[in-house]
């Protein structure tokens, strides 16, 4: 999708990082990312149509990042952004985003400033009994 819309894609993830992690909490958690992020950025111009993934371990966290270009104002209901979609049945994809950062105990932060759009969630290292 990302090539056919001439957006830049960039991941570099660390995936086994997540592994405590379901995997419907893994879809449902970068597919909403994922779909937010291409969709504010394909209607942008080309030179702006860019969106970075990453995921990597520190010493005693799990950090996601994801951040994008856009356009516009963004309005906050709380920590989260409003949807920008019409109709009953929008928003909940970042409150999806939340409840499987909070499910697994870890913190979501959003930076939206001067047209970047940066999204952190930090998750703690599980200890390992070995």
């Amino acid at each position: 999708y990302c090539v056919r819309h001439d957006i830049a894609l960039t991941c570099m993830a660390d995936g086994k990082q997540l592994s405590f992690m379901s995997e419907a909490d893994l879809y449902s958690l970068f597919g909403n990312l994922l779909d937010n992020a291409i969709e504010a950025v394909e209607k942008l111009d080309a030179d702006r149509r860019a969106v970075g993934l990453k995921v990597k371990r520190g010493s005693e966290f799990v950090f996601v990042n994801v951040h994008n270009y856009y356009d516009g104002a963004l309005c906050f209901d709380g920590e989260l952004p409003r949807s920008t979609k019409g109709g009953a049945y929008h928003g909940f994809g970042m409150k999806s985003v939340r409840f499987v950062a909070e499910k697994y105990g870890g913190e979501l932060s959003i930076n939206a400033k001067d047209g970047i759009f940066d999204l952190d969630i930090i998750f703690p290292c599980l200890k390992s009994s070995d």
